[in-house]
């Protein structure tokens, strides 16, 4: 997923983006109540923008938080 977002980066000026997940639970610990919540800090000039997207942890989610 890093190198995902560093071509991304590279498409679009980007100096710098940092990403992590997190994975939480719904009501009950356990697989079937597990989502998981994307974050990313993407530096661009003097400007921080940050993004987040919650769900499975798949390339589709991910996907979804580079717009």
């Amino acid at each position: 997923m890093e190198k995902k977002w560093k071509e991304l980066a590279n498409r679009i000026d980007i100096d710098e983006i940092s990403i992590d997940e997190m994975r939480t639970y719904i009501k009950k610990n356990d697989e079937e109540n597990s989502v998981w919540i994307w974050t990313a800090c993407i530096k661009q000039n003097d400007k921080k923008y940050y993004v987040y997207e919650v769900g499975k942890r798949d390339e589709e989610t991910f996907l979804k938080s580079t717009g």
